[in-house]
């Protein structure tokens, strides 16, 4: 027999930003369905305010491996 739990997490109140040397923005894109590049940005910001995520990305940050 298994018993399945369910749990939920309130979203914080006020306000939280990204901690740039904690944080990434990255991305993944398929390559004809073989493989994906993977990306990211270094330079990013990002803020949680009350339930809502904001944020901007320099495109001349953008960094494919």
């Amino acid at each position: 027999m298994s018993t399945i739990l369910e749990q939920t997490t309130e979203v914080p109140t006020g306000t939280w930003k990204a901690d740039p040397t904690h944080s990434t923005v990255g991305f993944a894109v398929k390559h004809m369905a073989v493989g994906s590049f993977k990306g990211g940005f270094n330079e990013f910001d990002a803020k949680l305010e009350n339930g809502a995520l904001a944020g901007t990305a320099q495109v001349a940050s953008v960094n494919v491996k």
